[in-house]
């Protein structure tokens, strides 16, 4: 008992996959505890990743919002006589609102592809580091 530390109902994985009840060595303790603090830089990214991919969608969900709510008040109609030179002068004031956000928009969807990219990537390699197949 002097080199265990006393978790009752702990279950404990054996290196086949079977699960027992037992107690946990304070060296199996000491090595998840500093496997914990040495592989901290991949707990720390995995919610870093997913927190700016979150912000990501969530502000392209707002900019493509803002932009359907500027649309729809625009009208595809051509004003061919001068007496409604004040509604060509809104739609064209819509049309130009419109551009302003579009290349911003364009930008966020792009960085929520790359974004993705990053997720897909490091769970590939994740996987492939798993398997062994590639050494980390």
């Amino acid at each position: 008992m002097c080199g265990e530390l006393p978790i009752f109902g702990a279950i404990m994985v054996n290196q086949m996959g079977l699960a027992h009840f037992g107690t946990v060595k304070s060296s199996q303790a000491r090595a998840g505890r500093d496997q914990r603090f040495l592989g901290g830089n991949a707990m720390t990214f995995v919610p870093v990743m997913w927190s700016v991919w979150g912000a990501l969608v969530v502000l392209m969900a707002c900019v493509h919002v803002y932009r359907g709510n500027l649309e729809k008040d625009e009208d595809d109609q051509i004003f061919l006589d001068d007496s409604f030179s004040h509604e060509r002068a809104e739609q064209e004031a819509i049309v130009a609102r419109v551009n302003k956000v579009q290349p911003i928009l364009n930008a966020l969807k792009w960085s929520v592809v790359a974004m993705t990219l990053v997720v897909v990537g490091y769970y590939i390699y994740d996987i492939l580091a798993k398997l062994d197949i590639i050494h980390s």
